[in-house]
């Protein structure tokens, strides 16, 4: 009984997880976690409320899931659910909204899972580190040393995230799409598994999330996709490797610059993080137009 095996491994890497103040919505993408992730939450306890649970071969993924979470968000509304939890249809990411309808992304999750760590002081945790990717934000960079804790960015991608997990020997991984990768419960990215963590790490707080991520402040993004002949050759140019450079020494720990080529497009990704929203859309706004003359 593969499935029946599956539950029970998945209830077993939160061990005295007790869900039954809990009321949770469950959005299943109409994909792998549809007829499983119901069953492990509901033995734990919680009130579940499932929804895209239907597959029907051609629906994963169609509104709904962690890629289309209005219909997860309408729904911890109208039911006044503790929080809400989307899976992706093959249940590798997963995205949560709080009992206000407000969505919570990677870097909320990973933040959640390091301060849990720290606040029952595993050492075991405290002394490796996390591993992100390009696009994690500045704050929990920020974060991440202020408690002396180790951080690495890889490229966008989980595959990337688990290699540099591997490498380090580090457990803990994840980039704001919402794969979270936790190795201390399984050996490659789950998203029930990863979901039942978080659950675990704010059981001392309620199982309110606000309580625990009240602290967490993400530096604004701005991010504008610039369509650009030959993006190589631009970004190659000495003007903008000189106002790249410029802008990094400018922001210094307060923000962070990233630009990117499309591998499909002919386009360039502009991305700016500062500690205010208006610094953070000048300065994107200030290499797209650099770009842009160039281009």
């Amino acid at each position: 009984d593969a499935k029946g095996r599956y539950i029970e491994f998945c209830k077993s890497s939160s061990p005295n997880l007790d869900l039954s103040e809990v009321s949770l919505v469950l959005d299943c993408a109409n994909g792998s976690a549809y007829s499983v992730a119901p069953k492990i939450f509901a033995e734990l306890g919680a009130k579940v409320t499932p929804i895209a649970v239907e597959p029907d071969g051609i629906n994963i993924n169609e509104k709904c899931g962690s890629t289309s979470p209005q219909l997860l968000q309408e729904t911890v509304i109208a039911t006044r659910s503790t929080m809400g939890i989307a899976f992706d249809g093959d249940g590798d990411r997963l995205l949560v909204v709080d009992n206000k309808g407000n969505i919570l992304d990677g870097d909320d999750l990973l933040y959640t899972l390091v301060l849990s760590n720290i606040t029952r002081k595993k050492e075991d945790f405290i002394s490796t580190g996390v591993v992100g990717t390009l696009m994690t934000n500045k704050a929990l960079e920020v974060f991440l040393k202020e408690q002396g804790i180790g951080f690495t960015r890889t490229d966008v991608g989980d595959k990337f995230v688990l290699e540099e997990l591997i490498r380090k020997n580090w457990i803990l991984g994840g980039e704001p799409s919402g794969h979270i990768i936790c190795l201390d419960s399984t050996t490659t990215g789950d998203a029930i598994v990863a979901a039942l963590s978080i659950l675990d790490s704010i059981k001392d707080f309620e199982f309110d999330i606000h309580k625990i991520l009240k602290p967490f402040k993400k530096f604004p993004q701005k991010l504008i996709n610039l369509q650009i002949k030959s993006p190589q050759t631009v970004m190659m140019d000495t003007q903008v490797r000189q106002a790249v450079g410029d802008m990094e020494s400018s922001l210094g720990s307060n923000g962070r610059v990233l630009i990117r080529p499309s591998g499909t497009e002919p386009l360039i990704r502009i991305m700016v993080e500062a500690n205010n929203l208006e610094l953070a859309n000048n300065s994107a706004l200030k290499l797209a137009n650099l770009f842009s003359r160039l281009g």
